[in-house]
């Protein structure tokens, strides 16, 4: 699966690395969301609640970086993730 969501350029370059930062932990989320729902849909609620835990900290470090963004950096990010 070619997902250009990953491959987003800041509009000011000091912002680069948050940027990046924000479509790692968007990224690692999605996977382990994917992962969750399987579980979730296999009856399996330890692995379940255990990939629930992840995802709410990999959600909490995307957020952490996203508010570090000025709003016009938030909105171009927001652009590609919600593609």
């Amino acid at each position: 699966m070619n997902n250009n969501k990953h491959a987003v350029t800041a509009i000011n370059p000091k912002y680069q690395s948050k940027v990046n930062k924000c479509l790692k932990y968007d990224a690692k989320y999605d996977e382990a969301n994917d992962a969750r729902d399987r579980a979730d849909g296999d009856g399996n609620i330890k692995l379940y609640n255990q990939l629930e835990r992840k995802c709410e900290k990999l959600y909490d470090a995307f957020l952490t970086y996203y508010e570090e963004l000025p709003k016009r950096e938030q909105k171009n990010l927001d652009l590609f993730i919600n593609r």
